[in-house]
């Protein structure tokens, strides 16, 4: 699921909207995405446009370019 919210967000941006619009778009319930947001925030991939003050968090990718690599034991 992160995996396909990173992907999704490199590809619309912030254009997605909210994490409720983000949700919807991925067919993911709201919680979920949330969640799974907020770890890969702490992981400094992910920063919130918008002040959250009734108005909508909106989440973009910090860094254009992205790397992954797989921890093997």
């Amino acid at each position: 699921a992160r995996l396909e919210l990173t992907q999704y967000l490199d590809r619309h941006g912030s254009a997605g909207g909210s994490v409720r619009d983000l949700a919807r778009q991925l067919d993911r319930d709201n919680g979920a995405v949330s969640k799974a947001l907020n770890r890969l925030a702490e992981l400094d991939l992910f920063e919130y446009e918008g002040s959250g003050d009734g108005t909508a968090k909106r989440p973009r990718l910090k860094n254009k370019h992205v790397v992954i690599e797989p921890v093997v034991y």
